[in-house]
């Protein structure tokens, strides 16, 4: 596919607090954003308008968006633990939508295109939950811990945290990058480990990952020197693309685009870089004049959204 470079089209401004999260709805007609002034705002992104802002009680963290044309529902996950279900935006409150009986910050949602289940990083466990009624969701799985990764430096954060997760094989399994346990991919059946990437650089500490479109790739945002990509189960990287890190404490986003022929990160120094995936070639640059922590794809050949 040849690369089209991208232009800027609008500057969305609303919030008061630095992103934490943005994602494109199934049609791409409605992008939401959750930031740490705890506010959500749902914009139109053809237009560059503000269409809904919703508050919540705390920092928003991370949505997902419901994986069918059919509804445009949103699920907002927020750092004291709620996780609210929001459809149609007009005066609506954040209700806890999602029952899994722990309390703790909501680190990443996700959902299973086929079945609608829903994967839940709340504190130190992942939870898998389906819906029981048109507006709950209740946990009917949980994963167990990973193990420790070997030779982990001594002064390492050790917290079991998941930081991304996406469902593979038709929703058998699913793949959980977690902060300094590596990257497993789980049998939902057995709940046992089909395999794990230990990151090759020596902290082994992960910021984001992303799961290729065709489910054989690993993306990953490696708080180090920028991202590498792994093959699936495999603990070397095929390719690295480095990045300017002034801070290696901020976690930036990894993504594919284009059916997986790009790939694309933010920085802390405000850039966004585009490479091609398996070459490593520089496609383009987008400036910023502050960190790009949070990317979204609209769709596998649209534009990003940094």
């Amino acid at each position: 596919m040849k690369f089209r470079p991208y232009k800027h089209t609008h500057t969305l401004r609303g919030h008061t607090a630095p992103l934490s999260c943005i994602a494109f709805s199934l049609s791409g007609s409605l992008l939401a954003s959750g930031a740490d002034d705890g506010n959500l705002i749902v914009w139109d992104p053809h237009k560059g308008q503000l269409l809904h802002r919703i508050a919540a009680k705390s920092e928003v963290t991370c949505l997902a968006w419901y994986p069918t044309l059919s509804r445009s529902r949103l699920l907002v996950g927020c750092a004291d633990g709620t996780i609210a279900l929001l459809e149609h935006f007009e005066m609506q409150e954040f209700n806890n939508a999602v029952l899994t009986g722990v309390n703790g910050p909501v680190y990443a949602l996700a959902f299973e295109d086929f079945s609608s289940d829903l994967v839940v990083a709340m504190g130190s466990e992942v939870h898998i939950a389906k819906e029981i009624t048109p507006t709950k969701y209740a946990t009917y799985k949980i994963l167990p811990s990973p193990q420790v990764l070997p030779h982990m430096p001594q002064d390492t954060d050790q917290r079991v945290r998941a930081r991304s997760m996406a469902f593979a094989q038709d929703g058998t399994s699913l793949v959980v990058s977690y902060l300094s346990h590596g990257v497993v991919c789980w049998n939902l059946e057995s709940l046992m480990e089909a395999w794990r990437i230990i990151p090759i650089h020596s902290h082994h500490l992960i910021g984001h990952t992303a799961l290729s479109p065709d489910h054989q790739s690993i993306l990953l945002a490696n708080l180090s020197t920028g991202m590498d990509l792994y093959p699936c189960g495999k603990s070397a990287p095929v390719a690295r693309f480095d990045i300017r890190l002034e801070d290696n404490n901020i976690p930036v986003q990894a993504i594919f685009l284009h059916a997986g022929e790009h790939c694309a990160c933010g920085s802390p120094g405000g850039d966004v870089k585009i490479w091609g995936s398996t070459g490593g070639d520089p496609k383009q640059t987008l400036l910023h004049d502050d960190a790009v922590q949070v990317l979204a794809v609209r769709d596998l050949s649209g534009p990003i959204a940094p």
